[in-house]
């Protein structure tokens, strides 16, 4: 898949640790550095690998700076038992100059020992990439945006923009595929789908996990018959193993569809929530076509080929059952993770809970649902049958006894945005909301009063770039809460 000396760069990178800069005890001058180099990262112009032999060194990060520019560090990282450290530098600028130096501490030690420094190029962006085009206007916060873009060959790039707007950094992936979900993962590395499903056609598609430096080092799938959907997948861990990846597969069946005005032979997918242990093993199964009919689809368009619920994302709520938008549906349902129980059904035909505070009564065709800190469901409300369509993004109180949904908190774009597809709605730990209004090109920060705190446009060459999601990440190293 790749070589070995990217494969030994990446195993090294992802191995983190939290408290090497805050220890104090005195310098270790066992430690020896010999001679660093650098070189270009073959994924990605705007990252380098530096390679150091070390001894005696338990941990080593790499301090980068760009020639006028501010130095930034990478995180530490564990030392190979046999002393030879690589380590990938990403988010770096294109046609820029560095320089390098490696510091690194032994057991016990506070102060660092530095290599000589190194210095490196980077290249011009690819011509794809300079296509793309992020205009923000306000003060946009730190941290990055990061979304898939799809090329006019027909493949998809994952792509991450700075506080500017600028790409700073991005992984290729050379095979025909829809845009679909794009996301950092708990343990620091990103996944994404590779396929030309948008959840109902007979074609294999696949989720592949990628180091921030670009090494696919896992693939996840639907077994067949089933075919895998590329809507969400979420990744979770014991410690820093792989526990468990949960996502959405499909069926085909031909049904009869006449009440929607498609005829008694109509073949329509249906969805599987599906979760797979480290060993590729199905230890959970949940399938819509034992639990919902035709008749819960609402949501136009009213078409086929299609499928009938339209899952769009998963969530794990606190309480570790899952939360799930069904866009066809109109329905955000809380399912048991354990036997598939059905917990409780918001929005749609089979609506268990009474709105309060809301001037729409609900929400319609929406997308990403998230379960908050306290409980309150966050939503991305698409808005198909509003009247007339317009898309915002609501917070629910629910009482499960009561079955009320209170609306706490909404915002409405001035001037109305209606997308009737896509989306999503983050909440950040500072208490901001990001919002990407997918088919328009638009995202907008809005704090807890409705003020915009920064919007952003992207444009793909003269049109708009239309992007299923696009999420803010702290840092591409790690995981951090965004």
């Amino acid at each position: 898949m790749r070589d070995s000396v990217l494969a030994r760069t990446l195993a090294t990178v992802v191995l983190l640790i939290g408290c090497g800069e805050s220890a104090t005890p005195p310098a270790n001058p066992g430690v020896v550095i010999a001679a660093a180099s650098a070189a270009p990262n073959p994924e990605n112009v705007l990252s380098a690998i530096v390679s150091v032999a070390l001894t005696g060194a338990d941990s080593a990060r790499v301090t980068y700076t760009p020639s006028g520019g501010t130095s930034e560090q990478t995180p530490y990282v564990r030392v190979p038992d046999d002393g030879a450290l690589r380590v990938a530098l990403v988010g770096l600028r294109p046609s820029a100059t560095y320089s390098a130096v490696v510091e690194a501490v032994g057991p016990g030690s506070a102060s660092a020992v530095r290599s000589s420094p190194v210095s490196f190029s980077t290249g011009e962006l690819p011509a794809f990439l300079r296509t793309l085009s992020f205009t923000v206007t306000g003060n946009p916060s730190p941290g990055y945006r990061i979304a898939s873009a799809g090329a006019p060959d027909g493949t998809v790039w994952a792509v991450a923009f700075d506080g500017a707007g600028a790409v700073r950094w991005y992984r290729h992936f050379d095979e025909p595929a829809v845009v679909g979900d794009f996301q950092q993962q708990p343990n620091g590395n990103f996944t994404i789908p590779i396929g030309s499903t948008y959840g109902w056609q007979p074609t294999y598609t696949r989720f592949l996990e990628f180091t921030p430096a670009g090494e696919v080092v896992r693939q996840f799938s639907a077994p067949p018959p089933l075919y895998t959907d590329h809507h969400e997948l979420l990744l979770t861990f014991r410690d820093t193993a792989l526990e468990a990846a949960h996502f959405f597969a499909y069926s085909l069946r031909t049904v009869d569809a006449s009440q929607h005005g498609l005829g008694p032979g109509t073949l329509l997918a249906g969805h599987s929530i599906l979760r797979q242990s480290a060993s590729n093993a199905n230890t959970f199964l949940w399938n819509a076509w034992d639990h919902v009919t035709l008749d819960d689809w609402i949501e136009p368009p009213f078409q086929a080929p299609f499928d009938f619920d339209h899952p769009n994302s998963l969530d794990i709520g606190r309480d570790g059952n899952f939360l799930v938008s069904f866009r066809n549906m109109g329905e955000v349902t809380k399912l048991d993770s354990r036997n598939g129980r059905i917990i409780w059904r918001l929005g749609g035909r089979n609506n268990q809970f009474r709105f309060v505070n809301d001037p729409k009564n609900g929400f319609s065709a929406q997308h990403f649902a998230r379960e908050l800190e306290d409980g309150h469901v966050l939503i991305y409300d698409n808005g198909t049958r509003h009247e007339p369509p317009e898309t915002r993004v609501v917070e629910y109180a629910l009482d499960t006894v009561a079955k009320t949904a209170t609306l706490v908190w909404e915002y409405r774009h001035s001037p109305p945005i209606y997308t009737a597809f896509m989306g999503s709605a983050q909440r950040l730990r500072d208490g901001l909301t990001f919002i990407n209004y997918s088919t328009v090109g638009r995202v907008a920060m809005v704090n807890r009063a409705g003020a915009v705190q920064w919007e952003g446009t992207v444009t793909k060459g003269a049109g708009i770039d239309t992007s299923y999601r696009m999420l803010v990440v702290p840092s591409l190293y790690r995981y951090e809460r965004p």
